[in-house]
C-alpha cells in the first residue's frame, strides 16, 4: 500500500476494512491522521478496531444496507472512473485539454456515463442470462471475478478509480450479454451446410 507509518513502514489491511465503513466508504483522512500516529501496526490495528465497533454500532440492518448500496454507487456508478483526477494539471502542457477536463469536457463526460450504464445494463442481461440459462464453462471464470470483486468491495475501502482494473471484464459481459440479445432475434431463414470455417 502507499501509506507508511511507524517503525513497521505499513498500515495493517485491516485500515482499509475500517475506511470502508464511514457513511459512503470512502476514504477518511481523520482515521488515516490517526494511524499515522501511531507506531506500531499492533496499536493501528486497535485503532481500526474500535473504529469498525463504533461505526458497526450506528447501523441497523436497514441502514447498513444503504450503506453498501452508496458503497456501490460511489465505486461503479461513476463511468468517468475520476479519470480527471489523474490528469490533473494536464492543460499546461496539451492544447486539447480542455477536451478531457477543462471547460469543454462536457461530452466526454456524458460519452463516459451512458458508455458505462449501456455496459452494466448488458452484464445484467449476460447475468440474468448465466443464472437462468446454460452457459458455456469459461463465462463461470467471468462472472465468478465479478462477484468476487461485489464483495470484495462490500468490506473494502471504494473510490470510483477502484472500478478501472474490472472495465475489461465487464466489457466481455457486455459482449456476452449482447450476444443473447442477438440470439433471441435473430435466426437462420435458409438451412445451412457448415464444413470447417466454411459454410457453403
Amino acid at each position: 500500500n502507499h501509506y507508511y507509518t511507524g517503525s513497521e513502514r505499513n498500515f495493517p489491511l485491516i485500515h482499509w476494512v475500517a475506511m470502508g465503513l464511514t457513511n459512503d466508504g470512502t476514504f477518511d483522512g481523520n482515521l488515516v491522521a490517526q494511524n499515522e500516529k501511531l507506531s506500531t501496526k499492533q496499536e493501528i490495528k486497535e485503532n481500526c478496531n474500535k473504529y469498525i465497533e463504533k461505526a458497526l454500532k450506528k447501523y441497523t440492518p436497514a441502514t447498513f444496507l444503504n450503506h453498501l448500496y452508496i458503497k456501490h454507487k460511489s465505486i461503479w456508478g461513476d463511468g468517468s472512473m475520476t479519470f480527471h483526477q489523474r490528469i490533473k494539471g494536464v492543460e499546461k502542457y496539451a492544447k486539447g485539454a480542455k477536451y478531457l477536463i477543462g471547460e469543454k469536457s462536457d461530452f466526454l463526460y456524458i460519452y463516459c456515463q451512458m458508455f458505462w450504464i449501456a455496459l452494466n445494463i448488458l452484464t445484467l442481461i449476460f447475468a440474468v442470462g448465466f443464472i437462468i440459462n446454460k452457459q458455456k464453462k469459461f463465462t463461470l471464470v467471468i462472472f465468478l471475478t465479478m462477484l468476487g470483486a461485489y464483495g470484495f468491495y462490500m468490506l473494502w475501502e471504494v473510490k470510483p478509480s477502484y472500478a478501472t482494473p474490472f472495465i475489461f471484464l465487464v466489457t466481455a459481459m457486455a459482449v456476452l450479454g449482447g450476444e443473447s440479445i442477438e440470439n433471441v432475434f435473430a435466426f437462420a431463414t435458409k438451412k445451412v451446410k457448415i464444413t470447417g470455417r466454411i459454410v457453403y
